[in-house]
């Protein structure tokens, strides 16, 4: 005995290779923007005074910021620091003071 596939009219047809069709454009579009966030770094906003400042003093971050030297973000009376971009600027002014 051989099953067969139950017959499908054209319109069931039709409507079920729309569905696929909306289907791949979705997953396309998916694929796009994970492609795109995966391109993109996410910003990591820290407190100023928490921020790991290494050898150096809270004033000495706290200039580097109005100075605009590194990234920062006023919310209410908090300064937040761009955790990436104070690494960056503390390890691009360490390989110049080494010796």
């Amino acid at each position: 005995m051989t099953s067969h596939p139950p017959r499908q009219s054209q319109s069931e047809r039709d409507r079920f290779e729309s569905i696929i069709a909306e289907f791949k454009r979705d997953n396309a579009a998916l694929r796009q923007r994970v492609v795109e966030l995966e391109g993109k770094q996410q910003e990591h906003w820290i407190p100023l005074k928490s921020a790991d400042r290494g050898p150096h003093s809270y004033n000495t971050i706290r200039r580097w910021a109005e100075r605009g030297l590194i990234k920062t973000r006023h919310v209410g009376g908090r300064v937040f620091v761009e955790a990436d971009s104070l690494r960056q600027f503390m390890a691009m002014r360490s390989s110049f003071t080494r010796r």
